[in-house]
């Protein structure tokens, strides 16, 4: 090596380039190569001098300034384009898990519904396991299509038959489509929130909004790995749903999956009717809410929440038939299950109405439900005796 060279190995030393991902860094980065321009102003032309003559510096200055301007294009961008593509990086292990274990509790605003807390165990290609507190498991094998709840305080277990299910898993129940939202996460973030403190680490924060519903992605600031996801509805009141704990990729036994029930367990067997709801499970539900009410009516609402916080209480205030068992109220709950489907997966442009409160079933001459069908110029019209009419938009209820 010669002097030339050993000059200008001497001044790249001197420059101090630090890797380590940080917020800050872009300030101190700029701040460092400033101080080193004016240090080295005065001998600018001896170095360049020096640097044109060697043979050996002249490639290293050309790779020199390829790195410089690819750090500068990479640090100088600031924090946000860093922290986005370790959001991408996020997203896609999602996407790409075999398996995945998290925790989640839900809460509501309705008074006297307790917050819920699930573990979930998922693992491709369509398996899930569900654990609550006081033994109740619920187990979906998607590939059977069937499905095992077990209920460990009443020693009671059920047997699913999800053979009509859809191809789509997120229609399998809202747990699956839970999973199915994470991870579908898109690429990036909507917005970015900052850092905040919390169980002694910095997260960083992300929102992504999509079908009326806010995620806020919490990342650990420096491992950059999944820490929290936060679900609320964007419009509306809802529930809020957290869920923490995540695990990729670990393995999993067979036997967490098993549809063989305990022994020693009363066996029930339900029929889960897991195809698209249509007007008829409206009118289904309907029917059940008429015949299982002790004075004949008709749900007082539609809302989801509110229908749910009305149930509750009229379970309390008696107002459901004396002959109702678990078994009734159990089916009662999947026939409204599918009804509100039919209703929440309707379009503004269906332009769908309620006036069911306080009506009894079998009046013929109270419209209770009507909506406008897809690409249809007349409405459907549902009494109370559950007939179904088309009428013109001028003849509706007023």
């Amino acid at each position: 090596m010669n002097d030339n060279d050993k000059q200008f190995e001497n001044f790249v030393r001197q420059v101090k380039f630090d890797d380590t991902p940080d917020p800050n860094h872009r300030d101190r980065l700029e701040q460092d190569l400033l101080r080193m321009l004016t240090k080295q102003a005065p001998q600018q032309t001896e170095i360049w001098r020096i640097i044109m003559k060697s043979r050996i510096t002249k490639f290293a200055a050309a790779a020199a300034i390829v790195i410089t301007l690819m750090a500068g294009i990479a640090y100088f961008s600031g924090p946000i384009d860093m922290a986005t593509r370790a959001f991408a990086d996020v997203a896609e292990q999602l996407r790409t898990a075999r398996t995945l274990t998290y925790t989640v509790i839900t809460s509501t605003p309705i008074e006297g519904m307790a917050t819920m807390r699930m573990q979930i165990v998922f693992k491709e290609p369509g398996y899930i396991r569900v654990t609550m507190p006081g033994g109740f498991v619920l187990i979906i094998d998607q590939m059977q299509k069937r499905g095992l709840s077990i209920n460990a305080l009443r020693k009671e277990f059920t047997e699913m038959d999800l053979s009509n299910l859809s191809a789509d898993p997120s229609q399998i129940s809202s747990v699956f489509s839970t999973i199915e939202k994470l991870r579908t996460l898109p690429d990036r973030a909507d917005e970015a929130l900052g850092v905040k403190e919390a169980d002694g680490r910095s997260l960083r924060g992300f929102r992504v909004s999509e079908e009326g519903l806010n995620k806020i992605v919490w990342v650990d600031a420096k491992t950059w790995e999944l820490v929290r996801v936060e679900t609320e509805f964007a419009n509306a009141l809802g529930p809020h749903t957290v869920m923490t704990d995540f695990q990729f990729n670990v393995n999993l036994d067979e036997s967490v999956f098993t549809l063989t029930p305990p022994e020693g367990y009363r066996r029930q067997k339900i029929q889960v009717d897991m195809s698209e709801s249509t007007e008829v499970d409206l009118i289904k539900m309907l029917r059940s809410w008429g015949t299982c009410t002790k004075e004949g009516l008709f749900p007082p609402t539609l809302n989801p929440m509110e229908l749910t916080k009305a149930a509750m209480k009229m379970q309390r205030n008696g107002k459901f038939s004396e002959n109702l068992g678990a078994d009734e109220m159990q089916q009662l709950a999947l026939q409204t299950g599918r009804g509100m489907n039919f209703v929440m997966q309707m379009k503004p442009e269906n332009d769908w109405h309620y006036a069911g409160k306080g009506v009894k079933l079998g009046d013929a001459n109270a419209a209770i439900f009507w909506y406008r069908p897809e690409g249809s110029a007349t409405y459907r019209v549902v009494y109370g005796d559950l007939s179904v009419k088309d009428m013109a938009p001028e003849n509706l209820p007023k």
